[in-house]
């Protein structure tokens, strides 16, 4: 959503002309030199334990045991295995696990899981509850071994959806979601009646229903009207006011029609069983999942559209970004801003009902843009991201009002949250975080003495790295460490005088995985790699162009976006013993 990087830059240059206005002396300090015994002193204290169990996130940093905790970022539609159909599944994650924990890592760190609207952008769900079809596993679907004409159909579609002969991979999310819906509705015309006359459905349906009914209605309509936004939608479906208006709609579909509301439902339970299962192969393992519970939502969404959660998000502005150095003219990003007091008023049970179901899959959650907590640079209908404002309009509340949500999220589930804390922040966001027990987020590339203009903006030592962070070298958003050296050369530059190295055009392996070791070795208690940054240690493991290893390029809308896909398989990055003796080599 912005560039980091001129963020960073342009927000160092305003604080220290800021304190110069103000008198305040913005010389640099010399830097701290220590000794052994300063080192060793520093790696004996263990204050941070008990500051972390006594801190609001005490509960959930017990539960996941607080210490250093290694483990790497995958994105699920990355994957694919020789039971795979053109994406990632549930099945496919699940083989990962044990694998990850010979690596004596601990965490799988995913991007979000539900479904999205047809950008393909995980962080554009069309439901903040529902997990994308996209992802089920149709090899282990129950009974799928009964029968034989739809086993035969599964290899014929991963023939087709599979590409051949070494080809780079790229998701075809039309093709995919396609391929996927008609197997899965033949398969259904089987199976739809012992399904819902199940124990675990019904116990399923009870639980969920909340939420279920009105998404799966939802689901129908936005097939209907060929994926068209809500608000283009005719008058009597566009604006459900009451529990009434959904009751009508939904009486429109009786018989055959009524079977695809259910088959809807019966598709997010049989997601829900295989996500479940998952999660309970990771707790066998010894390995956390790490879920990720974006701040925003999208305005084409079922929360957005059903009058029982509409209430809770401001129909006058959208959220955005202000100017800055990488865009004069702001941001507008088309996302609905929270009503914080219809939510209050309510017992935020939208964000609690959304809490407790990620808690079904996962026991670790990101937060995306956990400032929005804080404060939301909200834009009215129909303006520009430049002339927008920051919601709450009073900057001595910011902190108030961050501190008070945040706690609320700790008190309604045992997850530990970790949040996405980058860009432009006000003063009182970090320094809550750290009060309450949940980790920011550092990245390598970033974590620079940006005020320290004279000194040329030096890295920040691996070892001073807060205890209550996360250690990364990139994200989903930036660029892969080796586009990076390669593209950006005065910063690799910098990279290479604050680690000893000489200077090359290409980041070598060596380089690489000094680099990832460093961040294995950071102050952070959480060091999390995406997986892709690894697979560049062995030959053969990537892809010839660096642009093919990309997963998303913010700003631009992309088919090549959210469609990264690993150059091996699953099974072939398991038996890899290279790539295993690399990752563990990083860690000791």
């Amino acid at each position: 959503m912005w560039n980091y990087y001129n963020v960073l830059l342009e927000t160092a240059k305003t604080r220290r002309a800021s304190l110069a206005s103000l008198g305040v002396a913005v010389s640099s300090p010399q830097p701290k030199v220590r000794d052994q015994k300063d080192i060793e002193a520093r790696a004996a204290d263990k204050s941070w334990v008990a500051q972390l169990a006594q801190s609001a996130a005490g509960k959930q940093w017990q539960n996941i045991g607080i210490k250093h905790h290694h483990g790497i970022v995958v994105p699920l539609f990355s994957l694919h295995s020789a039971q795979t159909h053109g994406v990632g599944d549930f099945a496919s994650l699940e083989m990962l696990l044990p694998w990850v924990r010979s690596l004596d890592m601990d965490v799988v760190q995913l991007l979000p899981l539900n479904e999205a609207n047809r950008d393909n952008s995980p962080f554009s769900g069309m439901s903040a509850f529902a997990l994308d079809p996209i992802f089920l596993s149709l090899y282990t679907l129950p009974n799928i071994d009964k029968y034989g004409d739809l086993k035969q159909q599964l290899v014929a579609i991963h023939d087709q959806l599979e590409p051949k002969d070494g080809a780079v991979r790229h998701v075809d999310y039309p093709a995919v979601r396609d391929g996927k819906r008609q197997f899965v509705a033949k398969y259904l015309e089987n199976e739809r009646e012992n399904i819902l006359n199940s124990e675990g459905y019904k116990a399923y349906y009870e639980r969920e229903k909340q939420w279920l009914d009105g998404y799966a209605l939802f689901k129908i309509l936005k097939c209907q009207n060929e994926w068209k936004a809500w608000w283009e939608w005719p008058e009597d479906q566009r604006n459900p006011k009451h529990d009434e208006d959904l009751k009508a709609l939904k009486q429109k579909y009786t018989g055959k029609e009524g079977a695809r509301l259910e088959d809807e439902m019966i598709v997010q339970y049989l997601c829900y069983q295989q996500m479940k299962q998952v999660k309970t192969k990771g707790q066998e393992c010894g390995v956390h999942l790490k879920g990720d519970v974006p701040y925003l939502i999208s305005r084409d969404s079922a929360d957005a559209w059903l009058p029982q959660s509409r209430r809770f998000f401001n129909p006058a502005y959208s959220a955005g970004a202000p100017p800055d150095a990488g865009n004069a003219e702001g941001q507008n990003w088309g996302m609905p801003v929270y009503d914080w007091d219809a939510l209050a008023a309510d017992g935020y049970s939208w964000w609690k009902e959304r809490l407790r179901v990620a808690e079904d899959f996962y026991s670790i959650y990101r937060i995306d843009h956990i400032v929005g907590f804080f404060r939301v640079w909200g834009v009215e209908q129909g303006k520009s991201g430049k002339e927008g404002k920051y919601l709450p309009e009073d900057e001595s509340k910011w902190g108030e009002h961050g501190e008070k949500h945040l706690r609320l999220m700790l008190e309604n589930s045992n997850m530990l949250p970790i949040g996405e804390d980058l860009g432009t922040l006000p003063d009182c966001c970090r320094p809550t975080l750290a009060k309450l027990g949940i980790c920011g987020t550092k990245v390598v590339i970033w974590e620079r003495e940006w005020t320290k203009e004279d000194e040329g903006q030096p890295f920040i030592p691996f070892d001073e790295y807060p205890k209550c962070s996360m250690t990364t070298v990139a994200t989903h958003d930036s660029e892969p460490l080796r586009m990076w050296w390669e593209r950006n050369p005065e910063q690799a530059e910098s990279m290479c005088s604050f680690l000893g190295l000489p200077q090359t055009q290409k980041l070598s392996r060596e380089d690489h995985k000094l680099i990832l070791r460093n961040a294995h070795h950071s102050g952070s208690l959480f060091h999390v790699n995406p997986l892709m940054e690894f697979l560049p240690l062995v030959d053969g493991l990537v892809w010839d162009s660096l642009d093919d290893e990309r997963v998303n390029i913010p700003g631009k809308l992309l088919d090549t976006n959210w469609a990264y896909c690993y150059r091996p398989s699953v099974e072939e990055i398991i038996a890899n013993k290279e790539l295993k003796d690399n990752i563990t080599s990083c860690m000791v």
